[in-house]
């Protein structure tokens, strides 16, 4: 039975694409599983009840049955397997953080202003870890490339979806079967034309505080600025027109929740390289996230809690953000994470068990690989660059990714720890 992943960024298309699915497939033979909103699911990847739902919904023996498992990865901790075909839909990331926010909004939850940023802010370091994971670490477990919420709205982009998607699960479409689709499409909600006017318009229309969407949309530049290949599909926007008559000034407040910094290096002089060693207070875990969308609202923190030190450390994707003293092309990446000599018999075994590979993730491509010392007390990534990476601001972002190195069964929500952490080291090489 062909099963698919449909690994997605909320509000990002996922129940448009499975409708697309549903009307193309003869018989609306597609059995689903949110394992968020299923009071008895196993909460696993693959789903151990997928073979019993193909089967209620079969009526005829030898019919193709589609099974879909949707996750939102909101810690960032479930596994792509070789029994799903996986997909990864994102969207413009200011549509997206606005149309999120609003989506949270319409649930009736009592909030700040000051937690609708902290939110903003938080969404934004998941957009960031979602796409490197899913488009860059696991890009070859994708059996498209990464399907923008844009192109769905078109009936290109519906077709070549489509086409792209039952090819490679061998379930090609008839013509007649896209036809049929793509016409059911035209009349259902997700035609595009309640999209018309964009989300910003309609955001206006339920948020009296301007400010909210400036800052969304700085923080999506920011993501543009950290993804090249983003940067190269959507346009960094201007939100001038949102603060008539507010000073920008009073944004200054903000910078300190935006995507954290590990520090600065210096990059003026290409004699030597630029350095930057961050010792932490106490050992860090690398492992699972435990942000979530709605939690943030009822917080009602106001800006919310300073950032923990370290806690860029979170997550299957950490994230390790480095501002840099000018643009100069770099040659060689350096990066080392350390671990106490306490943690050394314990992260030894963590790696024995888990059977992962670490990479070292600069802006959207993977540019090399963490090897472990003999004593189990660092993991370093060595990378001399055959291409130099000129960086597109001075903010350098710089990622760990960890994969498995078999095929194991992913526990959503479960989570993992990959590693502890004492001090992290960073050289910049440049031309």
């Amino acid at each position: 039975m062909p099963a698919i992943l449909q690994a997605s960024l909320p509000r990002s298309g996922n129940h448009l694409l499975l409708k697309l699915l549903w009307d193309a497939i003869p018989g609306g033979k597609i059995s689903t599983c949110e394992y968020y909103t299923a009071p008895e699911c196993c909460k696993q990847i693959p789903c151990s009840n997928a073979p019993a739902l193909a089967q209620e919904n079969a009526n005829l023996e030898g019919d193709h049955v589609l099974f879909v498992h949707k996750t939102h990865d909101f810690k960032l901790s479930d596994i792509p397997t070789s029994r799903y075909r996986t997909l990864f839909q994102a969207r413009d990331p200011s549509d997206y953080l606005i149309s999120h926010l609003l989506w949270e909004l319409a649930q009736g939850k009592d909030f700040s202003i000051g937690s609708c940023m902290m939110f903003i802010n938080e969404m934004s370091l998941y957009y960031i870890r979602m796409y490197i994971k899913w488009a860059v670490l696991y890009a070859d477990r994708l059996v498209t490339p990464p399907i923008y919420y844009e192109s769905l709205l078109t009936t290109i982009g519906k077709a070549r979806a489509l086409s792209s998607i039952t090819n490679a699960i061998c379930m090609p479409l008839r013509v007649d079967q896209l036809e049929y689709s793509l016409s059911k499409s035209n009349i259902h909600s997700h035609s595009g034309k309640s999209f018309q006017s964009s989300v910003v318009q309609q955001a206006t229309q339920y948020l009296s505080n301007s400010m909210l969407l400036t800052f969304a949309e700085s923080q999506a530049n920011a993501i543009l600025e950290c993804l090249p290949c983003l940067s190269s599909i959507y346009a960094p926007r201007s939100s001038a027109a949102l603060v008539a008559g507010q000073s920008l000034a009073s944004l200054e407040s903000f910078k300190a929740s935006q995507i954290p910094e590990l520090g600065t290096i210096n990059t003026s002089d290409n004699s030597i390289p630029g350095s930057l060693t961050v010792r932490l207070s106490q050992d860090r875990r690398i492992q699972a996230d435990r942000s979530s969308a709605r939690p943030l609202f009822l917080t009602a923190l106001g800006i919310g809690e300073k950032r923990a030190e370290g806690s860029y450390l979170f997550g299957s994707v950490s994230i390790l953000p480095i501002r840099t003293t000018s643009r100069r092309p770099l040659s060689k990446i350096v990066v080392a994470l350390s671990s106490s000599d306490q943690s050394s018999d314990h992260n030894k075994d963590l790696w024995d068990q888990a059977e992962y590979k670490a990479f070292l993730i600069c802006g959207d491509k993977i540019i090399g690989e963490f090897i472990e010392s003999v004593n189990r007390s660092e993991l370093l990534a060595d990378c001399s660059l055959s291409e130099p990476i000129i960086p597109a601001s001075e903010v350098l972002l710089l990622a760990v990714g960890f994969r498995p190195t078999r095929d194991i069964v992913s526990k959503c929500d479960s989570p993992r720890i990959f590693r502890l952490v004492s001090e992290i080291s960073v050289l910049l090489y440049t031309d």
